[in-house]
Parts: structure tokens; C-alpha cells; sequence
């Protein structure tokens, strides 16, 4: 007690100001958004783009590097009658590197390369099954919650000469934060419309679903470390391209899971984005279940 009132009163009310300022601060640490990228390369969760850019705190530019893999069983791809003969027993993965740029907080351009194991048909061109995503997004100026208009286009089974064709989605994305029992979350939804051109059987524009995708990032142990471990789920009635290896929406949708770290939350790399993902692809779906994991390096040029 004696202790206590030793204390200067200036020094005990600086100290007092200093523990409410931490305090306020501290939520919105924790709410700090986590921009990375997507499966396809664009900014968002697994699947579902958000209505956010890669960058959206101090940097006018920021670059992004990241990679991610797709574990899936052989069966899935090369059980159908054209492909019979092929050996359908084990593994196979698929390769994405990506890269996208972001410019002065509003806008994103991408580019990605999915490398996916070949079909192994006879012919000439036959069994390449590789495909290339470009896109763009442009993040409005709303307040309260976040709104992008976004757009990819997908070359598919590059240099294919029978099963070659292109994929256009346009889109609307929306994200929101929130509180879910006491946890920092942001909620995003994704409205919007694939459209396909040059497939197998029509040359003219082949017209897809309307494209609807939901999804969560909750951010767990807030309290003992802010912003590191990231639960994350979306259900999409697309994938991450309209040729995808290993989460397959084409049947009942798909619902992706899984752990965001994010290792940016650590004091020595706050000025970066390094993140690593665990995911499991289409969770619901014994037939089609796959595991990714994938890796997203980012840079700020302020």
C-alpha cells in the first residue's frame, strides 16, 4: 500500500492513459485485415475473392509472390472413358506459382500458371492440361464494408489442340468484419458470372452458372498471439478456375478449410506479408477430397 502511494500522481496518470490506449488499440491490431492471395492468385480466401486489394494499409505498391499445390487421387481425372486406360491409382498434384502487383490501394492485377499432371491421351497436342489466370480487381471507396469489382480470364489446356478453350468471370466481392464470440472474423460473400468460349462442342460463347461464393477468416488465441493463426472457410459454387485440379465444384460446390498463418504478425516481419497455408479442398466430397498447401511472400514499396 505504501508502494502505491509513493507513486508520482503524473507518473500514475500517464501510466493509466498508456494501459486505455493499448487497450483501444488492441481490437483493432487484432482486426488488422490479412490480404493474401487465393488459389487463382487473386486476393481473397481459398476460392472466394474478397472485397479487398492485396495492400491496403501504407503501401502504394506492394508486390506478391506465392505458390500453392493441390494434392488430389489420380481417380478423380482419369476415370472416364477417354481416359480408361489410363493408371488411376495413386496421387498426383498440380503446381501454381503466382504473382500480383498492387497500386496505391485500390487496385490489383495477377497472373498465375496452373501446371496440372497431363492426360497422357494418344495424338499429337493431346495432353497438356496446363492453364494460365490473369485477372483484375478495382476496390471501391465505400465505408463500412469493403466492395471490389473484379474480373479473371483462363486460358485452359494450353496448346491442347481438342480440348483447348477460355473461361471469363466477372464478379462482385464483399467483405466485412465482425465479432464471433469475442473472436476478430471477417465475413465475404462473392456474386457473380462465368461465361466460356471455344469449348469441345460449340465455338460460340457458352453461357455458366451465375457464380455465388461465401466464406470466413476467423482469427484464433487473439489474446495470446494477435493475428497468426487464421481459420478459414468458403463454399463456392466455382472453383478456382473452370478447369481445377483437386476441388471440384461442378457437381454440388465446393467447401474449402483450413489454417492461415500468418508469420507478418511477428514484430520482426510486420513490414511484409509472409503467409503459409494448410487447406483441405472440397471437404464434403469423399470422391473428390484433396489437400493444398501453399506459400505467399509480399513486399511494400512505400
Amino acid at each position: 500500500m505504501n508502494s502505491v502511494q509513493n507513486i508520482p500522481d503524473g507518473f500514475l496518470r500517464r501510466g493509466i492513459v498508456l494501459l486505455m490506449v493499448i487497450i483501444a488499440a488492441v481490437p483493432s491490431l487484432m482486426a488488422d485485415p490479412l490480404n493474401t492471395m487465393s488459389l487463382s492468385g487473386a486476393t481473397g480466401l481459398y476460392t472466394v475473392p474478397t472485397g479487398r486489394v492485396a495492400w491496403t494499409n501504407d503501401a502504394k505498391v506492394g508486390l506478391d509472390f506465392g505458390y500453392h499445390t493441390i494434392i488430389a487421387k489420380k481417380h478423380n481425372y482419369f476415370s472416364n472413358s477417354a481416359l480408361q486406360n489410363k493408371d488411376s491409382d495413386g496421387y498426383e498434384l498440380n503446381h501454381i506459382p503466382k504473382i500480383s502487383a498492387s497500386f496505391f490501394k485500390w487496385v490489383d492485377v495477377f497472373l498465375a500458371s496452373d501446371f496440372q499432371p497431363s492426360y497422357g491421351l494418344p495424338g499429337d497436342d493431346n495432353d497438356s492440361n496446363n492453364d494460365l489466370i490473369t485477372g483484375l480487381k478495382v476496390q471501391l471507396p465505400t465505408k463500412g464494408a469493403d466492395i471490389a469489382l473484379g474480373t479473371n480470364f483462363q486460358a485452359l489446356n494450353l496448346r491442347n489442340s481438342e480440348f483447348g478453350y477460355q473461361a471469363l468471370q466477372l464478379y462482385a466481392a464483399f467483405t466485412h468484419e465482425a465479432t464471433i464470440v469475442t473472436l476478430p472474423a471477417e465475413t465475404s460473400v462473392t456474386l457473380g458470372k462465368t461465361f466460356g468460349f471455344n469449348n469441345d462442342y460449340d465455338d460460340s460463347l457458352q453461357d455458366f452458372n451465375f457464380d455465388f461464393g461465401m466464406g470466413l477468416d476467423l482469427s484464433l488465441f487473439p489474446k495470446a498471439i494477435p493475428g497468426f493463426f487464421h481459420w478459414i472457410i468458403d463454399y463456392s459454387n466455382f472453383s478456382y478456375s473452370a478447369n481445377p485440379w483437386g476441388a471440384n465444384a461442378w457437381f454440388r460446390g465446393t467447401l474449402n478449410t483450413g489454417i492461415r498463418f500468418n508469420f507478418a504478425s511477428i514484430a520482426a516481419l510486420n513490414d511484409y506479408k509472409f503467409v503459409f497455408d494448410i487447406i483441405l479442398t472440397d471437404a464434403f466430397d469423399e470422391y473428390y477430397r484433396s489437400f493444398s498447401f501453399g506459400l505467399v511472400f509480399g513486399v511494400p514499396f512505400k
